[in-house]
């Protein structure tokens, strides 16, 4: 097995390892803006004039529900990015 060869390998497996990594970032960021872009919409609908009390009320439960989702989706890739780390 010639070494030159190894190290072709070596470098195309990081190259793709780094995309990979970057296309999870990428995921990871566009859920958490869409959801929070959910979150900003239904803001906007529970504060319109338009807008009843009793639909009110649901949305803030719904909004609420979002952010929390938001928090946890932070809290789980932080773990998981830090226990993929750890097992490299």
């Amino acid at each position: 097995f010639n070494i030159l060869v190894f190290i072709q390998l070596a470098t195309f497996f990081l190259k793709r390892a780094k995309k990979i990594i970057n296309n999870k970032k990428m995921i990871e960021k566009g859920i958490k803006d869409q959801l929070d872009s959910v979150a900003s919409t239904l803001q906007m609908i529970q504060q319109s004039d338009e807008c009843t009390d009793e639909i009110e009320k649901i949305l803030f439960n719904q909004i609420g529900v979002l952010i929390f989702t938001i928090e946890e989706l932070d809290n789980y890739f932080d773990l998981f990015n830090k226990f993929e780390i750890s097992i490299s």
